[in-house]
């Protein structure tokens, strides 16, 4: 009888430490994804303060202008003349879904709810990462 209670014990003592740790996991990679959104958005912002307060498009699901070096009207080039930048090394993955793409968008529809990539924001140069369910302006994982 008393073995049975000590197992009995240990069974909801180990169903309690997996629950907190599959929940502190799911935490730890939506804090990166959180991390990734807030160093992408301030390297638009950056950018803004050196393009006159453009914003750096996206092309082919890459923000280019951010990972490369430009002239004062966001032209790509390597020559001395291109003076600012690069504000990124690289767009990392989205730690939730593991993908790099960047998708731009001028409002948040229900349509982008399910990519999986980086959600960019055309009229305030905001990035948000989106998940296998929805992004996460709108929580969820």
């Amino acid at each position: 009888m008393e073995v049975l209670i000590v197992v009995l014990i240990m069974a909801v003592i180990s169903a309690r430490v997996v629950a907190q740790y599959s929940m502190s996991n799911e935490d730890a990679v939506m804090s990166s994804m959180h991390f990734s959104e807030d160093q992408m958005t301030r390297a638009v912002a950056r950018y803004r303060v050196e393009h006159r307060g453009n914003i750096p498009t996206v092309g082919s699901s890459t923000p280019a202008q951010l990972t490369s070096k430009t002239n004062a009207d966001g032209v790509i080039g390597t020559s001395s003349l291109y003076r600012y930048g690069p504000y990124l090394l690289s767009i990392s993955k989205n730690p939730v879904s593991g993908v790099a793409t960047v998708s731009a968008t001028n409002s948040l529809t229900p349509n982008i709810a399910g990519f999986r990539g980086w959600i960019f924001l055309n009229k305030t140069g905001q990035v948000l990462g989106g998940t296998k369910k929805t992004a996460s302006w709108g929580g969820g994982y």
